[in-house]
């Protein structure tokens, strides 16, 4: 099993051999990490949008 921070060195990784965008989902948090070039995003239960993708992750993180 990775944690969180596994996960967080990984898109770095990823980012560093070219890829331009990752989401890392923590959902026992609710939180959402946006790695890119210029850095790294959290949001918390909320949408986010990225490179033209957006997801409200309001309603997937949603109990109802």
């Amino acid at each position: 099993s990775q944690n969180i921070q596994d996960l967080l060195e990984k898109a770095q990784l990823m980012i560093r051999h070219g890829v331009r965008n990752v989401w890392t989902v923590e959902p026992f948090t609710n939180t959402i990490f946006v790695t890119t070039k210029d850095g790294e995003r959290r949001f918390h239960n909320q949408e986010v949008e990225s490179e033209g993708i957006k997801v409200d992750f309001r309603k997937i993180f949603s109990t109802n």
